[in-house]
């Protein structure tokens, strides 16, 4: 499981934070849409880098740029990763 607290809002303002778990790769990223800032939160299976990972491998969801988003977008990893293990190269649990 992905701990909220290793996701820092402070770097992702400034730069994108990667990381994996058990097969997924993810993605924070400081983005826009309509409402203003966001985080924008890509997932992909391993083993490729973001840039090398075909598009259609690639998941976003986008959240709002607060603490509260952060801890969403982690929540939604998480889900993420154990609705589909199959996915991520993991049996399921």
């Amino acid at each position: 499981m992905i701990d909220k607290n290793t996701i820092h809002l402070n770097f992702i303002k400034k730069e994108p934070q990667t990381g994996s778990y058990r097969g997924m790769r993810y993605r924070f990223v400081k983005g826009k849409n309509e409402d203003g800032d966001c985080i924008d939160v890509t997932i992909w299976p391993e083993p490729l880098c973001f840039v090398k990972a075909p598009a259609d491998q690639k998941e976003t969801k986008q959240f709002p740029l607060t603490i509260e988003g952060k801890d969403d977008a982690v929540e939604w990893l998480n889900e993420q990763h154990k609705s589909c293990p199959q996915r991520w190269g993991q049996d399921s649990e």
